[in-house]
Parts: structure tokens; sequence; C-alpha cells
């Protein structure tokens, strides 16, 4: 039986995620013209669903997210059609828009609301939505992948991975590190600067998107209303987080030795966190939750009756970070 996916609390304006998701191994490394159209319908998906990106990455076989999605769900009951329409816009022809607006005007007219609430929500229940948006990010660009390969079935691996991240600068920055560093880590560039289907490097040369995301995070404020003006100076301090863990993991296709980083954390953090974020750390993948204490202990306590009786300490410390920075929730056992 599948596990659930964990979510984040309700009571939070907005939850964070970083999403991750591999194609299947007999497949052939994503194109460039694969990997551009895949930003081209994240940017269409995001529109459509209000969800925020902060960052991104899409490598030859997988892609990483950090998303920022909005709990409130009151005001999309409260959207106009007119606004509704313009969501559909983003990822329907104007055509299959405009059999829309037919539909849903026909039923307003014939005083048929009820009929015209229900298909709003057949729209409105995919926005706000995590597992909505990536089901059908992943499932739309299957359908494109396959017509131009000529081929049926899935890409994919499963199902995406998800890992909750605090609202927290110190977490969320790490987070994007290790999302931007993937090129380095695998050897594909010796700068992140220089691998275009990053946030950062789409931020470098000129992306607002991508520039709103990483000024969101930097300013520790919501993506939309994150202030890109200063993006030079934005841009320096991001790199600066950046840069160490590039210039020391650029000799190395698969990341840090293991037994090279062993012995940096035998001597008490010689490593800055920014290098640590070259690494491969499985918990930002492989995690359920990661953050403070308190973060990890209030997401615990939303699923209490889902973990086993005698588990007593579920704040586990990632190894290979100090004792107070950041820890994280494994092990839990859910059920559908």
């Amino acid at each position: 039986m599948r596990p659930s996916r964990v979510l984040g609390d309700p009571a939070h304006p907005v939850n964070l995620y970083n999403c991750a998701s591999r194609m299947l191994r007999e497949l052939p490394p994503w194109s460039a013209v694969e990997k551009d159209h895949f930003r081209s319908l994240l940017g269409k998906m995001l529109a459509f669903s209000g969800l925020e990106m902060v960052t991104f990455c899409f490598m030859d076989d997988h892609f990483h997210l950090l998303l920022a999605v909005p709990s409130e769900r009151e005001s999309l009951k409260a959207m106009s059609d007119h606004a509704l329409l313009e969501r559909l816009a983003c990822i329907y022809t104007p055509a299959e828009v405009k059999s829309i607006a037919l539909a849903l005007g026909a039923h307003r007219q014939a005083g048929r609301e009820d009929q015209a609430d229900a298909l709003r929500r057949s729209y409105l229940d995919r926005m706000h939505d995590i597992s909505a948006f990536m089901a059908e990010f992943k499932q739309r660009f299957t359908v494109w992948y396959n017509h131009r390969h000529e081929r049926d079935g899935t890409l994919w691996r499963g199902r995406f991975k998800s890992v909750l991240v605090e609202d927290d600068p110190e977490a969320l920055r790490t987070i994007a590190a290790y999302i931007d560093l993937n090129p380095i880590r695998a050897g594909l560039v010796e700068d992140p600067a220089f691998y275009r289907w990053s946030g950062y490097a789409e931020a470098v040369a000129g992306g607002n998107p991508a520039r709103r995301g990483l000024s969101g995070l930097m300013q520790g404020v919501l993506t939309d209303k994150a202030d890109v003006r200063n993006w030079a100076e934005t841009q320096a301090i991001y790199r600066c987080w950046l840069y160490e863990a590039s210039k020391t993991s650029e000799s190395f296709a698969q990341g840090l030795p293991m037994k090279d980083t062993e012995e940096v954390l035998a001597q008490q953090g010689a490593l800055s966190r920014p290098i640590l974020a070259g690494c491969r750390i499985r918990h930002f993948t492989e995690g359920i939750a990661i953050g403070s204490r308190e973060f990890v202990e209030s997401v615990l306590q939303r699923y209490r009756s889902q973990f086993s009786r005698r588990r007593v300490d579920d704040a586990r410390r990632i190894p290979v970070f100090a004792p107070t920075l950041f820890l994280s929730l494994r092990g839990l056992i859910l059920r559908t």
C-alpha cells in the first residue's frame, strides 16, 4: 500500500516543499529541447495553480523543484469566472477556454448555479495543491514527450518525492543551494551560473520569475512580494552562498568523497554549510520534513496516530550538519 504524502500545516499561509522525480533508466537523457519545454511548461503550470517557485534544476534524467504552496483556499472560491478563465488560458488552448466559458455562461443563464459551481470546482480544486500540481505537470510533459518520440507509457520511476521544508531562511537557502549545485555535483559545469536549466543560472541570465524566487528567498518574503530591483546585491549574496561549494566540488563528478567528508566532520566543521550543500545529502529528497526541532515535532504531532507507539524521539539530527542546525523527520509509516 502506498504511503500517504506528508502535507504542510493548513494553518500556515504558505508551506514549502522540495519535490523531485526521476525518469525511467532505459530512456535517453533529456535533450536541450526537452529541458526547454519542461521549463516552459513549469511556468504555465505555476501560473494556473497559484504555486510559486523558489528555485529549480532540470538534469538529464531527473528534476528538483523548491515550491511555495499557499494554504488559503477561500479566495479560490471567490474567484470570478473571468479570473478563472484567465488562469485556464495558461494551460488550455483558446478553443478549450472558449468552450468552458460558453458552458459556464449557459449554466448561469439557465439558473443552473449548482452545475456552474461544479464545473468551477473541477478546476479550482487543482489549485493550491502540491499533489495535483505535480501529477498534472508530469502527465502533461509525458504526453508531449511521447508524441515527440512516438512512444507511449510512463516516463517516471513511480511517484514524485516531496520533503516538507520549514519556512526558515537558513533551511530554505541550504535546500536551494543543494538544488542549484546539482550540475556541479554531476560534473556538467564548473560554475552554477553556466547551467541554464536551473533557477540560479536563469536568474543570472535575466529571467524575472527566477529572480523573484531567489530574491524572495534571500529577503525572507513570498516570491510575489519580492523586490527584484536590487538583484545585483541579491545575486552577490546568493553567489557567495554557492561559491565555495561549486569550486570545491568541481573536480568530483559524483560529489565529495565520503572519506574526505568524514575526516572534515571529525574535525568538527571544517566545511561550511554551502560546501556541505554540494554533497549528496539524501535527507533533502528521502526525508519527510526538515527544519528546527520545533518544526519537526509540530509535523509529528499532526501525524502522531500514524507513527509507531514505540517511537519517542523523532527529530533526528542530519549527520553532516551541526547538532542544532537542521533535524529531519524519518521513518514515518503512513497508510492510505
